[in-house]
Parts: structure tokens; sequence; C-alpha cells
């Protein structure tokens, strides 16, 4: 049985508005959708301790303006890690949540944006090779 803890995050506003807009969208509760940002942002945060030096970083902006307390429920293991984390590099767990979501928001973009750009390559390879095309 997987046992979980209610927990707090001060997140902004257009973080949260972001949140219940794509739980609603992919049809999952926000606590799930947050686990699963943590989750993949578990590369991410190593990433920010090994380039630091296994040392905490000393140049996170450390006010949000326009920041609401938000509570979730997620799962133990994913809230130590991220506690673990939060302690590793001196941040706190909210700015490490943000910097998760906003980090898998713009690899997908990112991977969009390859996809696309292959699907029109691909386009323009058939239309080349159907019309007999040369450069």
């Amino acid at each position: 049985m997987i046992k979980h803890k209610k927990v707090t995050y001060t997140l902004e506003k257009g973080i949260i508005d972001f949140i219940e807009s794509k739980s609603d969208s992919l049809g999952i509760s926000k606590s799930k959708l947050i686990s699963l940002y943590i989750q993949s942002g578990y590369d991410f945060m190593v990433d920010e301790y090994y380039d630091n030096g296994c040392k905490p970083l000393v140049d996170v902006r450390k006010k949000r303006n326009n920041t609401i307390p938000k509570t979730f429920t997620l799962p133990i293991d994913v809230e130590s890690t991220l506690s673990w984390f939060s302690e590793k590099l001196g941040v706190k767990k909210s700015h490490l949540v943000m910097g998760c979501i906003v980090d898998f928001e713009r690899e997908f973009q990112r991977k969009e944006r390859e996809k696309t750009s292959q699907i029109i390559d691909d386009l323009v390879k058939i239309v080349d090779e159907s019309y007999n095309i040369t450069d």
C-alpha cells in the first residue's frame, strides 16, 4: 500500500492556474500531476546538484511575487526525495517544484517543435520525390 503525505507549496498564481488547466485537460488530479512533474524533474535536480559541485545553490531568487499556498497529497517517496534535494541544494521545495514544472514543459515544447519540424521535413521530401523536384 502506497502511503501519501499532505504537503503545501507556495506557488506562483500562473503556475497554479497552469496546473489546474493541465490536470483538467489530462483528466488527472492536481496532486498526481505535481507528483509526475517532480518525478520527471529528478534528472533536472541531479544535474543542478552536480553542476554546482554538490554544494547548495547560492544565487537562487528567494522572493516570488503573487504566490499562493496550495496543498497536494503526494506519495511519501516523492516528497522525501524532493526534501532531500531541497536540503542538498539549499532551495525551498516550492522553488524546486516550480523548477520541475518549467523544466518539464520547456522540454515537452522543444520535443513537440522537433516532431513538427520532422513531419514538415518528411512532407517536403514526399512532395520533392513525387514531383521530381531537386535543389
